[in-house]
């Protein structure tokens, strides 16, 4: 018997740019936010649509903006976390190894967001965890798809044709997701 596919609204954060309760639990300052540029937003973007093509992950919906990233994703429960933990730590890697935040001899190992690696570097593109939550039914696909296809005009972030192009041709139909 095949396991049931569920829809999950996933959100993470850049690194720093959240203060958690952990985090005020224990009075930690956090550093200086992870911010990241139109131009950043496109290459990361690109960066996870490479991850979504080659695992034929099934997104129905995907923003960035700025400091976050919203997805609706479909998979069953189990898959959940590998399949974030990989989309967080992969387009991590490429973006921290383009931008030469990562040293050669350590691009054949572990991301450098891992927390053996990690320390006190600068190359922490995400925040640790992530957050995430069912699709309840039909109005909740329907008010969480709105969300998240509208959140950079939530944000005041400016219209990108070209990160709207790479973010539709990561996107699965509902019906072709569900198979």
């Amino acid at each position: 018997m095949e396991e049931q596919k569920h829809i999950f609204h996933v959100t993470w954060v850049t690194h720093n740019s959240r203060t958690s309760e952990r985090m005020k639990k224990l009075n930690i300052e956090p550093g200086l936010p992870v911010l990241l540029s139109g131009k950043d937003e496109l290459e990361i973007t690109g960066y996870i649509n490479e991850t979504v093509d080659a695992d034929e992950l099934k997104l129905l919906a995907f923003n960035i903006c700025r400091d976050h990233v919203h997805l609706l994703l479909v998979c069953i429960e189990e898959e959940r976390d590998k399949i974030v933990n990989k989309l967080k730590a992969t387009c991590s890697r490429k973006f921290n190894i383009a931008h030469g935040l990562t040293k050669i001899e350590e691009q054949g190992g572990m991301p450098p967001c891992s927390r053996k690696r990690r320390g006190k570097s600068q190359n922490t593109l995400w925040a640790q965890k992530y957050n995430w939550s069912y699709v309840l039914d039909e109005r909740d696909l329907q008010s969480k798809y709105t969300y998240v296809k509208h959140n950079r005009i939530k944000h005041n972030l400016p219209k990108s044709l070209e990160l709207e192009e790479i973010i539709e041709s990561m996107l699965t139909s509902y019906n072709g997701s569900m198979e």
